[in-house]
């Protein structure tokens, strides 16, 4: 069912060209990127989901499609995959079991948006009292508030606000 990958021991390319076989297999409903999404081989601007392949080993973890049992599901899987990777371990792993009315499982290779580069914003462009740390009181401009005795009442603890500017 086609060449084996030639590409290196632990390339990218090689665990783009296993999809397909592995997505042929009547038992598999999909490729399943692991509990955290951390089985995948990554690729500039792109990721293969739930295919890791080493110099030693190659990982392949599927969603496998009911009513197939999970040695179904791994023998077909093995079958598609011999000839192509025979020079190294293979292990298969069946995270779930789709059932029928299941919604179509996402693509197994994830194209990433290219990253935008972050910058800090210039002083410039950060408006007064926006700065991280302390709010400034008063607001710029403001005269600073000044407690002072009410000179009317003198049996009264009351007290006014008044400004430095008119003291």
């Amino acid at each position: 069912m086609g060449t084996p990958p030639e590409a290196g021991p632990g390339t990218g390319p090689a665990a783009e060209l296993l999809v397909p076989l592995v997505q042929a297999c009547p038992a598999v409903a999909a490729l399943h990127g692991g509990p955290f999404g951390e089985v995948a081989t990554y690729l500039p601007g792109r990721r293969v989901r739930g295919v890791r392949v080493t110099e030693e080993e190659v990982d392949i973890h599927v969603v496998g499609r009911y009513p197939a049992t999970v040695t179904e599901i791994a023998t077909q899987v093995r079958a598609a995959l011999a000839e192509h990777i025979s020079d190294r371990a293979l292990h298969i792993r069946v995270e779930d079991l789709a059932v029928p009315g299941d919604p179509a499982p996402d693509d197994a290779i994830v194209h990433d948006p290219p990253a935008r580069p972050q910058r800090a914003p210039h002083a410039d462009e950060i408006e007064p009292g926006a700065r991280s740390g302390s709010p400034q009181f008063p607001p710029p401009g403001r005269p600073e508030p000044v407690e002072q005795p009410d000179s009317t009442a003198t049996d009264s603890p009351a007290t006014r606000l008044t400004t430095k500017e008119s003291s």
